[in-house]
């Protein structure tokens, strides 16, 4: 080792040596005494800021193709220096040198996690494929720096789940700029569906696929369900029905809350056509407010051209919402709640515009909470809608609240 440092140190004075003399201007970002430091300074931090220095006159542009070719070769000989210090400092000086050799850029991204870091969060000299050969080489620290990166190609992002490191994806999924596609996300549920803070992570993520969202949403209310049949001893069937409108509910606050028409129109077709649009999803819809997907909802349903569905839903004469309703075959039981609903949004000329939401929403709350015979503040929004929906004896329609 002794003899391998003192080859690389006489190597790197022969090369600053002629560095120094190419350095004629006065002006010149390097001076002969900081090439002679770096060829035989014993101290590690006084060669770390030489290295700094160089690599700062790299990244000018104003060295002569002579000393760009000398400024390289000293590059590569820091790149195997003893120190640790040294190499870091390097790492660190040339991580944003977008004409940086991509040998020099390599070689730095298989070094030691603490040397490499730099380099692999910001270099854009890194092509996919050497991210992914250090993913599989490298410690996960390594990728931990990976995932850090202002952007993720979808096949770097596989490959980091393939990691099945918890913090790595954590990384990952906290990274906006990163691609993930949806194989990659079923993936990540297949692997990660127990563990919450990932669970977490993958529903805050911006437009997931509609399949991702079904699995998580049953992922939740599944797990939600062991712990409330083994915990307070209740009848599974009885919990069932209540998972089944929990989910529903945590389908629309989340995915569906702020979908565009687009994406909505997206989902109701996946959403019929796997035969799981279900009345009381509609009529759930309806009580939240979202009139977009309910009109939606039941114009597949109904088989009708969503205009003339939404044009039914919102009849000021009742009629037209009657007619909807029958078209698609809803059950008599839920009829109640839906005249209900549909009088207040009459009442109160609800439009469906997102700022209306949270008032109408307080208003249905009142009128169910009236409806159930519970005070308001005694039951929540969602477990009143559910109640509604569940009530052995059918809701009558109720008058409007003021």
């Amino acid at each position: 080792m002794a003899d391998f440092i003192r080859r690389e140190r006489a190597r790197s004075a022969e090369i600053t040596v002629e560095l120094a003399e190419t350095m004629t201007d006065a002006n010149s970002f390097l001076t002969a005494a900081d090439l002679e430091r770096l060829a035989h300074e014993p101290s590690s931090v006084n060669r770390a800021a030489t290295a700094e220095k160089i690599a700062f006159a790299f990244g000018t542009g104003k060295l002569t193709d002579q000393e760009r070719e000398l400024a390289v070769a000293i590059f590569d000989i820091l790149c195997r220096d003893a120190e640790v210090l040294v190499r870091r400092k390097l790492a660190e000086s040339l991580k944003y040198h977008a004409d940086l050799p991509h040998r020099i850029a390599q070689q730095i991204a298989f070094d030691i996690a603490e040397v490499a870091a730099p380099m692999l969060r910001h270099s854009i000299v890194l092509t996919d494929e050497d991210l992914i050969s250090v993913i599989g080489r490298c410690s996960a620290d390594h990728a931990q720096s990976i995932a850090q990166r202002t952007y993720l190609s979808g096949e770097v992002t596989s490959a980091l789940v393939a990691t099945n490191d918890e913090s790595v994806v954590t990384t990952l999924l906290m990274n906006k700029d990163a691609i993930v596609s949806e194989a990659t996300y079923h993936l990540i549920v297949d692997t990660f569906g127990g563990v919450p803070r990932i669970m977490d992570q993958v529903s805050m993520r911006a437009a997931l696929p509609f399949g991702v969202i079904e699995r998580i949403v049953t992922l939740v209310t599944d797990m939600a369900r062991q712990r409330i049949v083994s915990h307070y001893g209740m009848q599974p069937s009885f919990v069932d029905n209540l998972m089944t409108h929990s989910r529903e509910h945590l389908l629309l606050t989340t995915a569906l809350s702020d979908a565009t028409p687009e994406e909505m129109e997206d989902v109701v077709r996946k959403m019929h056509a796997d035969s799981v649009l279900t009345p009381t999803l509609v009529l759930r819809a309806l009580c939240l407010g979202n009139f977009v997907f309910a009109a939606m909802a039941m114009a597949r349903m109904a088989g009708l051209p969503y205009g003339n569905a939404r044009e039914l839903l919102l009849d000021p004469g009742r009629r037209g919402g009657d007619q909807l309703y029958e078209r698609c075959n809803f059950p008599p039981q839920y009829k109640g709640v839906f005249k209900g609903v549909m009088s207040l949004a009459r009442w109160y000329i609800y439009t469906g515009a997102k700022r209306e939401r949270g008032p109408f929403q307080n208003r249905v709350h009142r009128w169910g909470a009236e409806t159930l015979g519970v005070p308001q503040n005694l039951i929540g929004f969602e477990q009143m809608i559910t109640k509604l929906l569940t009530s052995s004896v059918p809701i009558g329609e109720k008058k409007k609240t003021h």
